[in-house]
């Protein structure tokens, strides 16, 4: 048996994570039509857990099949009935009047040019004279004028409005932001405006008997972290500085600009601002330096072992309980309970338990690209360690040096197709970045546990708050010059398809290392003809065409008629407001090779697309926009056959004056 074939036979927990996995990503593909029966692949699951029970009592080795087979189904119906019914939770039906609603903010308000958003746990809501309770999670927005003071989490408010469902905009390859809010456990969206008030403080006190002691310790923990960030600023760190190091010590990303995401996710350097098994680690080896003197007595090591995991899971806690810094906090405290025994444990059954952790207290999170990119990055690492081994220098600085490497390697390996999927960057200069941010992040670490250890000492915290500064805009400085560096990015537009042929190719290659058959090269040449094949598959001539895309942008109506990749052409009802739509049509258009479209309004003439007075022929149809008053008080004798009537809001014309100048077959009213 060879090393990679060692590693997966000691990774028992696998058999348990992968069956629940699969299980949850079936309960995924069905929450819309099968949400409400959660409750059948439960019951279900008491088939296998019963014939796991017998068969447990009689260890004969025939059995160990059946047993194993039981096991999986077990744990994958129970992962379709925890993601079902975890989604089903947050379904609600709610009234289409507006209504007098009671809730408790439990996270930070965030800014935006005219709006305030943030999450409520709602209390009560009216039904005519009557009060409902209610515990749903729901997303408020209000309007920024209209704040007097600052909120913050844990005011209590009364609003009036209109609950409804999460939805997306009908627009084609933009975020699923609705299901996005559904894993988030948010059942609900309204816009309040200026239709609220800061509730007094005995109903405020009288809404808090209403919350969990876990909502209530998550408030006052947001609470503490806004007034750790608080802190940050008064210590005159500036704005870019002051946004980096709350993200890279407390976690907060509420700060970040759009730049300065772009600039560390375009130098492979985003990792470091999302909390992560890096920053617990540069935790544990400063606190376990601090704790090494007393590691050598006698009960030392336990009093060390226990410190350290107390403030893993403090630090977790205060940070928001983000899932990369769960499994993170699972694994190390797993190792250190290792350490005290002087074992080392294996580190993949670590991860696969700290996965079942996750998802079975929070099932919906397999969704969330920060789990996926956690756990495939540390997979990535601990999977092709034997091949790593193979290789590894047996000097200690050169084998530090490789390492570094490694992981580095590793990990982008594991994350480039999905990130290039994702988000549409293949960073190139990652090495060089991580060679800059990695040692940023342990002194900006280290000085920041300092900062708020010393704030007592005036003197010593004006120079941490100096390295602090220095280090961030050091960090900054050599990141820009980085990403100045010609082809430090490339900008990527693959398909599921292909992502999936790259990870094949990926486990191919590494068969093809560690056995070295005919049948690894095979496939390893088949996954390459695969892959080929994909990407030249994507890059066909007319991949889209006589394709007609209403773009759902409430503040400019707009439709695109597509001939083919480099014939298009795009009706607005006022051309200005262009850059909206190039906005949100930008990853459609680029994943499939579309051209930017010439814009027009009332007149255009192509080979195959022509528009008069806002009537357009396209592909053998008839289409009329309504967007002014082009048709009001117009009189025909024989209305006009159309295919399509899209009418906007701007349109002066009553729907019934358009049925007598058009006879449509669909109408369509934005």
């Amino acid at each position: 048996m060879n090393l990679f074939e060692n590693t997966l036979s000691e990774a028992k927990a696998l058999r348990f994570a992968i069956p629940l996995i699969i299980g949850i990503s079936i309960g995924w593909a069905l929450r819309d039509i099968a949400c409400r029966y959660w409750y059948i692949p439960a019951l279900g699951s008491i088939i296998p857990c019963g014939m796991m029970l017998i068969l447990a009592r009689h260890r004969i080795s025939p059995n160990a099949k059946k047993f194993g087979m039981a096991a999986m189904t077990f744990f994958i119906l129970l992962g379709t009935a925890l993601c079902l019914q975890s989604y089903n939770a947050t379904i609600a039906h709610w009234s289409d009047a507006p209504h007098f609603n009671q809730g408790v903010i439990i996270s930070s308000p965030q800014l935006r040019t005219k709006t305030v958003t943030c999450d409520i746990q709602l209390i009560k809501y009216s039904e005519g004279k009557l009060w409902r309770n209610t515990n749903r999670h729901i997303s408020l927005t209000l309007s920024a004028d209209s704040l007097s003071t600052s909120l913050a989490a844990g005011d209590a408010l009364l609003f009036y409005g209109t609950i409804s469902a999460p939805k997306n905009a009908d627009n084609p390859m933009t975020f699923d932001y609705a299901s996005w809010q559904h894993r988030q456990g948010i059942s609900g969206v309204i816009f309040a405006g200026k239709n609220f008030l800061l509730a007094s403080e005995p109903l405020k006190q009288q809404m808090y008997t209403h919350l969990s002691f876990w909502k209530i310790l998550k408030i006052r923990t947001q609470r503490f972290r806004d007034s750790m960030v608080r802190h940050y600023s008064s210590i005159g760190l500036g704005t870019k500085e002051h946004a980096i190091v709350s993200a890279l010590t407390l976690g907060d990303k509420y700060n970040l600009t759009h730049d300065i995401r772009t600039l560390f996710s375009e130098t492979g350097a985003s990792h470091i601002l999302a909390l992560s098994g890096l920053h617990l680690g540069i935790l544990v080896y400063l606190l376990l330096l601090l704790l090494r003197p007393i590691m050598q007595k006698n009960c030392g090591r336990w009093i060390a072992v226990g410190t350290c995991i107390t403030f893993i899971w403090l630090f977790t806690l205060l940070t928001g309980l983000n899932t990369s810094l769960i499994r993170a906090a699972v694994m190390y405290s797993i190792t250190l309970l290792f350490l005290i025994r002087n074992r080392r444990g294996v580190p993949i059954n670590h991860l696969a338990l700290a996965a079942i952790l996750i998802l079975l207290a929070q099932p919906m999170s397999l969704m969330d690209i920060g789990f996926q990119l956690s756990f495939l990055s540390v997979s990535a690492i601990l999977f092709l360690q034997p091949v790593y081994e193979s290789f590894r220098p047996s000097g200690k600085w050169p084998a530090r040096i490789t390492d570094f490497i490694y992981v580095a390697v590793a990990a982008q390996i594991a994350t480039a197709p999905l990130v290039a999927y994702t988000f549409h960057i293949l960073p190139l200069s990652f090495l060089l970045s991580n060679l800059v941010v990695i040692p940023c992040a342990y002194i900006l670490l280290g000085s920041a546990m300092c900062l708020f250890a010393f704030t007592a000492f005036p003197t010593l915290s004006l120079w941490i708050t100096h390295l602090i500064r220095l280090t961030a805009h050091s960090m900054l400085q050599a990141l820009n010059a980085i990403h100045q560096i010609p082809c430090s990015s490339i900008e990527i537009y693959p398909s599921m398809t292909t992502v999936i042929l790259c990870y094949l190719l990926t486990v191919a290659c590494v068969l093809l290392w560690e056995k070295r058959t005919r049948n690894a090269m095979a496939l390893t040449f088949f996954s390459i003809a695969l892959l080929a094949g994909s990407i030249i598959y994507d890059k066909r001539p007319r991949k889209i065409a006589d394709k007609v895309i209403f773009y759902d942008i409430s503040s400019c109506p707009a439709v695109q008629f597509i001939y083919s990749e480099k014939e298009s052409a795009l009706w607005m009802a006022d051309s200005m407001q262009f850059p909206h739509v190039h906005a949100i049509a930008k990853t459609f258009w680029k994943t499939n090779g579309i051209s930017s479209p010439p814009v027009f309004e009332k007149t255009y003439h192509s080979r195959h697309i022509t528009c008069t007075h806002g009537i357009v022929r396209f592909g053998g149809k008839r289409y009329v926009m309504v967007s002014d008053k082009e048709w009001k008080n117009k009189t025909v004798n024989t209305p006009m056959e159309v295919d399509i009537l899209y009418v906007t809001q701007a349109g002066k014309s009553t729907l019934k004056d358009l049925k007598k100048i058009f006879k449509a077959k669909k109408t369509i009213i934005k």
